[in-house]
């Protein structure tokens, strides 16, 4: 029974990947003019200190750099640029209105 077990938790991890169902997530917490973004996947759970920008940056990501990436993450480096793309697209979709994003140097760029 503990193999039968065992391949039934696997079946679940991934299912919802099979159906296309995403089971990354992202929280905000605020802090005034500052916060967190709070990433959550099936494989790690990282938090991303933000604050709020001037003129068209609506707020400003700070990001772990590529060397910093797996320590900070727990994802391998590989993963940074589609997981930071994830990460921008739906900070945009959830704060702005007709938004976009940029990578700069250490810094996720959220525009009005």
């Amino acid at each position: 029974m503990p193999a039968l077990a065992s391949i039934l938790g696997f079946i679940r991890s991934i299912w919802p990947r099979l159906l296309g169902i995403s089971t990354r997530k992202i929280r905000y917490s605020s802090d005034g003019r500052s916060g967190h973004v709070h990433y959550e996947s099936p494989e790690t759970i990282f938090t991303l200190y933000y604050e709020f920008g001037g003129g068209d940056v609506v707020a400003c990501i700070d990001i772990p750099s590529p060397q910093d990436w797996q320590k900070h993450t727990g994802l391998p480096v590989e993963q940074r640029d589609e997981v930071l793309n994830f990460i921008g697209g739906q900070v945009v979709r959830d704060q702005t209105q007709r938004g976009s994003f940029k990578i700069e140097g250490n810094w996720l760029n959220i525009y009005a």
